[in-house]
């Protein structure tokens, strides 16, 4: 019995415990019940650790609020690597400044400047497309637009 108990010594020394088990301090009065306690210890420390499985991703069900469905937004496509979404149009536009940009927020001051208007009653002519547009939109109450032919 003594070299049973030394095998089952051997197995936890070269494995490494999780916690300090009572059988080790115990005295040797129950051979049998110090092995499997030492037993029962060295296969709980073989067992590697599961890792958790990864949550599946959800269905994604419909938005109801106050008891209506709200649609998502969907956003428009990127343009393609490689495209201009601004070329330069066959259309232009003239914009003139009509109202000085003194007192304006400081974004709106910039845009006028991007436009390439410095004075009153100075205009530019510019391509029609959509970031000059929007430009235009933003500083619409201090310019004027005309359609260049």
């Amino acid at each position: 019995m003594a070299e049973s108990k030394k095998e089952a010594v051997i197995k936890v020394v070269g494995e490494k415990p999780a916690k300090k088990t009572a059988a080790k301090k115990e005295t040797v009065a129950n051979e049998a019940a110090v092995e499997t306690k030492v037993e029962v210890a060295a296969t709980q420390v073989a067992e590697p650790a599961k890792k958790p499985a990864k949550k599946a991703a959800k269905a994604k069900a419909p938005l109801y609020i106050n008891g209506r469905y709200v649609v998502e937004k969907q956003l428009p496509a990127k343009p393609a690597k490689g495209d201009k979404p601004y070329e330069v149009a066959k259309k232009q536009i003239k914009v003139t400044l009509i109202k000085s940009t003194a007192g304006c927020l400081k974004d709106q001051q910039a845009t006028v400047k991007a436009l390439g208007l410095t004075k009153i009653r100075s205009s530019n002519v510019l391509p029609d497309n959509a970031a000059i547009r929007g430009m235009v939109f933003k500083v619409k109450h201090l310019v004027v637009v005309e359609e260049v032919k």
